[in-house]
């Protein structure tokens, strides 16, 4: 059984587990998720579930005191989200690159007998997984690969297709989708305005759907165009990332607005982005979009091609 945690934001997420699933199919793994931690759900509640039609039956319980859990870090700690186990055994160590491999469990061909694996990576690690694959899924590729299980294995709930589909009605015709990260990770949002002024010119698009994290980025966005499509969605005050794990009463309605975000942005007829964020990649590996309706504008930018290759691979 591969147990899969979780740790970071919701593309962070759904990027891991898209790896895991898809290694867990090559090599005949069973497979549940554990999103657990507080983050998206209050403390104890499967985010997972409340999100996507996957199994709400999943008995954590039997793992926790497991002497088969793998690797031995998680040993009587198996219902402990990621985050403690880091802040436990390595507290200086939330941001290394390197981490999930001391809280992961080595990738191998076959599970040995009944073993619980743990896995967890902050995103796609593709490159690391490749050569459990199948030949027909490595002849898919990663974008492939990862976008079928997206697809398949990660179906929103009704409710979140419903929401992103009745959002998009709100234009008047195909519609561009703009991503924009601005609190705790800043996109080059100059760019991003730039990039969407020629597509609009270039491909006649009649509205805009804008997907972001920020008031303020909403504001300066609004400055520069009025046909605008958006959620009605709780922003923080101070700019700061809207997810965290401390208490509050709109865990699960943050969560339904994030996740519809992302749904409605893979519907749209175009997507500019940047491919430093997981959450609009994400987007682009639901969607079905023609390669010339695609902008990103981390296109040019070595520094984040080069860590973005790194990643699949370290």
């Amino acid at each position: 059984m591969l147990l899969i945690k979780a740790k970071g934001g919701l593309g962070n997420r759904m990027l891991s587990a898209a790896t895991a699933i898809a290694y867990a199919k090559a090599t005949d793994r069973d497979w549940c998720i554990d999103w657990r931690d507080g983050l998206y759900a209050p403390n104890g509640v499967n985010a997972v579930c409340n999100l996507f039609q996957v199994s709400a039956s999943w008995d954590f319980s039997k793992f926790v005191n497991r002497k088969d859990l793998r690797p031995a870090i998680w040993l009587g700690r198996g219902d402990w989200p990621v985050r403690m186990i880091i802040s436990s055994d390595y507290p200086s160590s939330h941001s290394s690159p390197l981490i999930y491999r001391k809280v992961s469990a080595p990738l191998k061909a076959k599970a040995i007998g009944d073993e619980i694996e743990v896995f967890w990576s902050y995103t796609s690690k593709f490159g690391r997984i490749r050569r459990y694959l199948r030949d027909s899924q490595k002849d898919a590729g990663r974008d492939g690969v990862l976008g079928h299980v997206l697809r398949t294995d990660l179906v929103p709930q009704t409710r979140i297709i419903a929401a992103a589909e009745q959002l998009l009605l709100g234009g008047k015709g195909a519609t561009l989708g703009v991503h924009i990260r601005y609190t705790d990770l800043k996109v080059p949002i100059e760019k991003v305005i730039a990039s969407v002024k020629r597509e609009l010119e270039k491909h006649k698009y009649e509205s805009i759907f804008l997907a972001t994290d920020s008031l303020q980025a909403e504001s300066l966005f609004r400055s520069e165009f009025s046909n605008i499509i958006t959620q009605n969605r709780r922003y923080s005050d101070l700019n700061h990332q809207l997810h965290s794990v401390e208490a509050h009463t709109d865990k699960e309605n943050d969560a339904d607005s994030a996740l519809i975000d992302l749904i409605a942005l893979s519907k749209c007829r175009g997507l500019v982005y940047c491919s430093r964020s997981t959450f609009a990649e994400t987007s682009r590996l639901i969607g079905d979009f023609e390669s010339k309706r695609l902008v990103d504008v981390d296109r040019y930018n070595v520094i984040v091609r080069i860590k973005k290759t790194l990643q699949e691979y370290l």
